[in-house]
Parts: structure tokens; C-alpha cells; sequence
């Protein structure tokens, strides 16, 4: 059996967390650039303050059935074809203070009762309003009652309950079918009772107290429905497989149709003899599939789609009020345990979105079934039929529908509750039984209630909508099916505010108008949120359809990087072997990234990333950046450059439509330089709409130059000779030394101080006699600064007799 549930919570949705900073790559794999070094500093950014508005126009519009769906409705009904207009009017009748009513039936008198849980209360809602507790039970719920011909209220308690049968002041026992859920009862008319049972599925027949026997085997966990046909024969509805039985006699049944749903959840005959019958529980699949056999020969294999209910009785009074009880009542124990699951072992249960959760099916007299209704949205609770048309009641704000004879469903009305779980036709309106509160409300017609003309008969709020941004709300229209002269019987009114859900700092209701366009008057906001309101009048207004105009705020473009990297370009003729060993070495160029948060994926020695040319290239230095727009608008871009100890920028590139631009790097002199890129949407928002976002690179070392090598002094040892040299760049810092003796593989030497981390450094060189044993030794210095580029010398040093 479905239970109704809470309404899940919405929250607010979760921003993104922060990204992951770029991990930095060693420069070590990477061969150097002996012109530019981009060292890791902090990148700033900079924002344009924001300018008032965008400058596109956007619309946000609402019609037909699926939009207005999305709205709060009270006194409102929608129709099959999508317009709003006056519907009924809500008023709440019966309050007893329970979660849920499960059961509804009318008296012959117009009393209704109406059976509770979950602390098992019967009511008696009279015809002049008066609601009295007629009886508690000792079982928490109440999910079945029944009125046979002579006006007497049987009731059916779970779990672990039974049948009791209430008669004046006396409340009598009157037969126990030793079942743990009784789901249903219907009474016939030569005072016979039948009773739905789970968790095996069986029917009994109940003539007299204390009276009763298995009439049908379903093989089936539950029986959730019972009615009457025209002829008298019982109709049964069951759970999980969504059978639908017709039975003529003890254990002779025939399924009249196998729904794809799992529940038959409630049965209703028309005069004409057609069947309706509303299947739910389509959202809640069970993975298992099981055979069910039943004692009339009947076997079905499908899906079975199950919940199971559990109801506590430790809240429970069993104290009964206002009748005569002619049994003892037994002493309320403790919470029994949810009942075995039939099926066997249990299967884990998944909701499932996007698929069907209830439908609707006529079956003809020839057996024929239609579907006439169904949703993914909603879940029918019960049927009425009210003259030709039919009444759905289901869970999605307690929603009641009025199907006419061509299977068009208009929705009468909402009675703002968890779920509608019972409908009963009252004269021109109808009486609703809710869950999650337990209320009974009586609907009636607007235009029958004694209302003036001009008196508020019925409203519709629509959603929020999120424009993004802070907007400019500009017009309000409206249309109607019947004519904008119906404006004399609807008002429209709008709000505003910058918290999702309307609260205290929302602005009040203002009217837009006069006649089907007017302009907001609400203040400018993130959220919007418009409401109809509909007066009493000879001609009844209708809605068809809501347009909104707006203008959002600009959104800032934005820059997520800067990437300044080193590319080499040819001065070979293209084609010849010079040529494509430039384009080898341009292939091996680096890149450095910046990012709008001062991160950067590549460092090299004492935090510096570096790049080579060579001879036959000549150096450029290329920018390149990443943009973007929330708008979408057409961003264009500006370059500018300043050296480190100058103030002004200055500009190299303007107007530019890339997000790369490449520029000569002789056109530098040697020293530390920053780029900025500026990115402005003012190619498609008006002067003075237009916003800019700024990034400014890391520090960027333009050397040029070799550094310069100087052989201090020379000096005799035991072993062989002390070099002392002193290396020195004027721009960049002395990244390595390397010694080579008499052509032999070079050997990489310390500074003295133990490491190369400055633009001065002295190296104490030892040639070993041992390693060259030749007198005459021919020593050859290479010296590399940061951007590589690389300046040598050579040492002869002569062994003396």
C-alpha cells in the first residue's frame, strides 16, 4: 500500500566549490628559451564597477496546462485546455487532529464518517458541521469503512485488527479475519461484507457476526479495493501486480486487466456499467519477480512493485468516547513489526523519476480497457463518479480533477494538503478527505455561494522566477480566450525580492494594469513572482496566458587566464632543412600559465619557468587568454604592457576579436615586464551598459643577453688545479655551470655558496690530474643564466716539470 509521505524539502542549491589548483611541472623537462622567463608572482585581477543593466530584453511567459500546473491555486480551477478561471470555493468542514484520514463514507442521513491513523479515532461529520468522536479503536488505523443499506458503519482496524460493526451507541466486534491489514470492505445489498486482507491477498465474505469465510485467493500480498458491478459481483483490486479481478462466486475469478502498475488503488462503477479504476505506485520499484498463484486457477509472473507499512501503536489511546462498547477492549501493546514481506526476501526499493506513477483505465462492458489518464507526477488516491463525469483525487497539493465523458481532465481544484486521499460528490460541489493533515474540506461553486460581484472568489500565484540577476521588470500582459473586456473580473498583481522563497523582505502585492498590459511596479530584484486574483462577476474572467518582460542586469565578463609563452618563428626559407629544424625547436616551446587566482603551472629553478631560441628563429612572445561571458555576449579584447619600474601601460594591440595575440620579442629590451588584457561586452550592450574585466600576467624576464664569465685566479694543488670564476647576468640568475676537460662529457659544478639562486655567482673549479693525466689540459667553462642563454671560455692549463 502507498502511506502518504511528507513533502520533501527543497534547499537552496549548493555552490560549486573552489578549483583545484593547477599543479606546477618542473621545468627540468622542458629545454629552455634562452630570452624569457616568467617567474611565479601573484597575477592581479580587476572588475569595472558593474554598470545598471543589460541591454536584451527577455520574456519570461507562462500558458497552457503544464505551465499553470506549477502555480499555487486556491479557488481556481484549470481547465483541459489550459485557462484559469474562478473555480471553487474551500472550505475546511473537519479538522480531528489526525495525521491522515484513510477512509470516507456517507451515511444515509448525509452524516460522514470518516475512519483516522494513526491513533485508530472514529468521526462523525454531521450535516449541520458538527464533528464528534464517535469511537476509538485499540489499532492505530482506521483504512476502511462501510455503510451497508440500513445505514450501519462497519470499521476496519490494522494492524494485527478487526472487523467491527457500529450500530447506534453500541460498538460490537463483529468478525476477526485474523489478517495483519485489512484494506478494504464493501457492503452488499443482501448484507453481505466483504473485506480486503494483506499480506495474502484474501478476500473474505462476512454474513453475520463472527460469520465469515475465505471467498477469494488471490495468491496476490494485498487487496487495496473492493467495489460492486451493476449485477452485483464483487470487483477487487491488489497489490503488487496491479490485477483487477471480477468475481462471480467462491474462488471463480477472472482478471478483467493487468496494469503496468502495481497497485489498484480504487474502483468505481458507472451507472452505464463501465468500470474506472485508478492504478498507482509506478515511482517505487522493487527489483524481484515472483509467481502468484492463486486458489482459482489463477497465475500471473511480473514485476512486482511493493512498499510496505509499518504502523505503530505506541502513541495510541484506545480509550473509546461516545458509545457503548459490547466487547472488552485489549490493552494497547507494544509497536508491532512490519509484516513479512510475502514475495520473500525483500529487495531494495528505488524511486524512480521520469516514469509513470498512476493512471486511470475505463474498462467497457465487453472487457475493452482505455487508459483515459495518467501521470508521472501524481498519484491517484480514489474515484468518484459525480453525474457523467469523473472525480481524481491524488497527492500533488492534494489535487482534485473532473474528467468528462471525452477523457478531458480539468483540475477543480487543490486542497494545499499532502495528499487527497478521499473524494465524496456533495450536491453541487464535493467533500475532500486529506492527509498530511487530516482535514475534510467542502468545495463549492464561486458563483453559488451568495458572493458580490466584485468579492474576491478565487486566486492563482504563479512560481518564482529567477532571472539570474537583478533585473528591470518592465510590462505585464495578459491574455484571455474570451477577450480582453473580461478584465473587469481579474486582477493581476506582482512581487519582488532577492531570497528564492518569498519572505518578509519580499515588497508587498503591488497591481500592474489598467487593462491586459501595465507596467510592474515592483522594485528591481533577482525574483519575480505574479498573482491573479479573480472577482465574482457575470461573465467570469479567464487567464490563458502571462508575458514578462525584463531586462537583466549585464552580467561581467570575465577572465579565467593569462598564458604568456615563448614561440619561436623561422627566419629560414620555408622548405629547407634550416626550416624545419626551426619548426622542430618551436615545437618544443613552453608555456606558462596564469590564472586569474595567481596560480601557474610550470616553475623552474629558484621559481622560474624558462624557454630557448635558436639561431635560426627568431623570438616572439605570445598571449593567450581565456574569456567568458554569462550573457554570451561578443567579448573584444585590448593588450597593453608596462616594465616593472614603470606606472603607465602602454598599449600593443586594440580591438581584438582572438583570445591570442603574438608579439615580436626583440621588440624588448632586456627586464621583468607584466601584460595586462582587458575584455569589454560593449559590442552588444549599449553605451554606458557595457561592463570590462581585467587580468594582469605574472612578471615576465625578457633577457637577451649571455651572462659574463670571469676566471679569477688559477692555482697549482697537489692533484692538479683550483679555478676560481665568477659568473654575473644583469638580468637573470646563474643557473648552472659545466666543466669539460680535454673534450671529455662536461661535469656540472656547485657555486660556492651551495646553490645557484642569484644573478652573481663563484665557483671554486677542481681539475684533477688523475681524471686527465695529459700535461697539457684544455678546460672549457660553460656558463647558462636562467633564460639560457649561455656564454664559455677556455682555460689551457700546463703541467711543469
Amino acid at each position: 500500500m502507498k502511506l502518504p509521505m511528507n513533502e520533501p524539502s527543497i534547499h537552496p542549491p549548493v555552490c560549486p566549490g573552489n578549483r583545484n589548483r593547477n599543479e606546477r611541472r618542473s621545468s627540468s623537462a622542458k629545454r629552455p628559451r634562452p630570452w624569457l622567463l616568467v617567474c611565479l608572482a601573484a597575477c592581479i585581477a580587476v572588475t569595472v564597477p558593474p554598470a545598471l543593466q543589460a541591454s536584451q530584453t527577455t520574456t519570461w511567459e507562462m500558458a497552457g496546462v503544464k505551465d499553470f500546473l506549477k502555480g499555487a491555486m486556491n479557488g481556481v480551477a484549470l481547465s483541459w485546455d489550459g485557462l484559469l478561471r474562478p473555480g471553487y470555493r474551500r472550505e475546511e468542514i473537519a479538522s480531528p487532529q489526525q495525521p491522515v484520514i484513510w477512509a470516507a463514507e456517507r451515511g444515509p442521513d448525509g452524516t460522514v464518517f470518516l475512519g483516522t491513523g494513526y491513533r485508530g479515532g472514529v468521526y462523525a461529520v454531521r450535516p449541520n458541521g458538527q464533528t464528534e468522536l464517535i469511537w476509538n479503536a485499540t489499532e492505530p488505523a482506521v483504512f476502511a469503512l462501510a455503510v451497508d443499506a440500513k445505514g450501519v458503519l462497519y470499521v476496519a482496524t490494522s494492524p494485527n485488527g478487526k472487523i467491527y460493526r457500529i450500530e447506534g451507541d453500541t460498538a460490537t466486534e463483529w468478525f476477526d479475519p485474523k489478517a495483519q491489514y485489512i484494506w478494504s470492505l464493501v457492503a452488499a445489498p443482501d448484507g453481505t461484507l466483504y473485506a480486503g486482507t494483506g499480506p495474502e491477498g484474501k478476500i473474505y465474505s462476512i454474513t453475520a457476526q463472527g460469520r465469515g469465510e475465505v471467498y477469494f485467493a488471490s495468491g496476490q500480498a494485498h487487496i487495496t479495493s473492493l467495489a460492486l458491478d451493476n449485477a452485483g459481483r464483487l470487483l477487487a483490486g491488489s497489490e503488487p501486480n496491479g490485477l483487477l479481478y471480477r468475481i462471480t462466486a467462491k474462488d471463480r475469478a477472472f482478471v478483467l486487466y493487468d496494469a503496468s502498475l502495481p497497485e489498484i488503488r480504487a474502483i468505481t462503477v458507472a451507472p452505464t456499467g463501465e468500470i474506472y479504476a485508478a492504478a498507482m505506485g509506478g515511482s517505487v520499484a522493487q527489483k524481484q519477480r515472483t509467481p502468484a498463484t492463486g486458489s482459482g486457477g489463477l497465475e500471473t509472473s511480473a514485476p512486482t512493485i511493493s512498499t510496505t507499512v509499518t504502523v505503530s501503536a505506541a502513541t495510541h489511546n484506545p480509550a473509546g468516547e461516545g458509545l457503548q462498547q459490547a466487547v472488552p477492549l485489549p490493552q494497547s501493546g507494544a509497536a508491532p513489526a512490519a509484516p513479512a514481506s510475502p514475495l520473500g526476501a525483500t529487495s531494495a526499493i528505488y524511486e524512480m523519476s521520469g516514469v509513470e506513477r498512476s493512471a486511470v483505465y475505463r474498462i467497457a462492458a465487453d472487457n475493452t480497457v482505455e487508459t483515459l489518464w495518467s501521470s508521472k507526477d501524481e498519484n491517484v488516491y480514489d474515484l468518484a463518479l459525480d453525474g457523467d463525469s469523473l472525480l481524481i483525487a491524488t497527492d500533488r497539493e492534494g489535487r482534485i480533477y473532473r474528467m468528462d465523458t471525452q477523457g478531458r481532465a480539468n483540475l477543480l481544484a487543490q486542497t494545499q494538503q499532502g495528499q487527497t486521499t478521499r473524494v465524496i460528490p456533495s450536491g453541487s460541489g464535493f467533500l475532500a478527505a486529506t492527509g498530511n493533515e487530516g482535514k475534510l474540506f467542502r468545495f463549492s461553486p464561486a458563483n453559488v455561494t451568495g458572493a458580490s460581484t466584485g468579492a474576491a472568489s478565487g486566486s492563482y500565484e504563479s512560481p518564482v522566477h529567477d532571472a539570474d540577476t537583478v533585473a528591470r521588470w518592465g510590462t505585464l500582459a495578459w491574455a484571455s480566450s474570451s477577450g480582453h473586456e473580461a478584465a473587469a473580473g481579474l486582477r493581476i498583481l506582482t512581487r519582488a525580492g532577492n531570497s528564492f522563497r518569498p519572505d518578509s523582505t519580499w515588497s508587498d502585492w503591488q497591481p500592474v494594469g489598467p487593462g491586459a498590459e501595465g507596467r510592474i511596479a515592483s522594485p528591481n530584484a533577482r525574483y519575480l513572482q505574479w498573482k491573479a486574483e479573480f472577482s465574482a462577476a457575470p461573465t467570469p474572467a479567464s487567464l490563458e496566458r502571462v508575458t514578462v518582460a525584463y531586462l537583466p542586469q549585464n552580467a561581467s565578463p570575465t577572465l579565467k587566464s593569462v598564458r604568456i609563452s615563448s614561440q619561436l618563428k623561422s627566419s629560414a626559407q620555408p622548405g629547407t632543412a634550416a626550416a624545419q629544424a626551426a619548426v622542430a625547436a618551436s615545437l618544443a616551446a613552453y608555456t606558462v600559465t596564469v590564472s586569474a587566482t595567481g596560480d601557474s603551472d610550470a616553475a623552474g629553478p629558484a621559481g622560474s619557468t624558462v624557454a630557448s631560441t635558436a639561431r635560426l628563429v627568431e623570438p616572439v612572445i605570445q598571449c593567450t587568454w581565456e574569456a567568458e561571458d554569462a550573457d554570451g555576449d561578443t567579448l573584444e579584447y585590448s593588450l597593453h604592457y608596462r616594465a616593472e619600474d614603470e606606472t603607465a601601460w602602454k598599449p600593443l594591440a586594440t580591438a581584438i576579436r582572438e583570445s591570442t595575440y603574438t608579439v615580436d620579442a626583440n621588440r624588448f629590451a632586456d627586464g621583468r615586464y607584466y601584460f595586462r588584457v582587458t575584455v569589454t561586452d560593449a559590442l552588444d550592450n549599449s553605451p554606458g551598459m557595457a561592463r570590462e574585466g581585467t587580468l594582469v600576467s605574472a612578471p615576465v624576464v625578457i633577457d637577451h643577453g649571455a651572462p659574463a664569465l670571469e676566471v679569477l685566479s688559477r692555482e697549482r694543488a697537489d692533484a692538479g688545479w683550483n679555478l676560481h670564476v665568477r659568473v654575473t647576468d644583469a638580468v637573470s640568475i646563474v643557473r648552472r655551470v659545466e666543466v669539460s676537460v680535454n673534450g671529455k662529457a662536461p661535469v656540472v659544478a656547485l657555486p660556492v655558496d651551495g646553490i645557484a639562486d642569484s644573478r652573481v655567482e663563484e665557483f671554486v673549479l677542481s681539475i684533477r690530474d688523475d681524471a686527465a693525466p695529459e700535461a697539457e689540459k684544455s678546460v672549457v667553462i660553460k656558463a647558462t643564466d636562467a633564460a639560457g642563454n649561455v656564454a664559455t671560455t677556455r682555460v689551457l692549463l700546463v703541467k711543469t716539470p
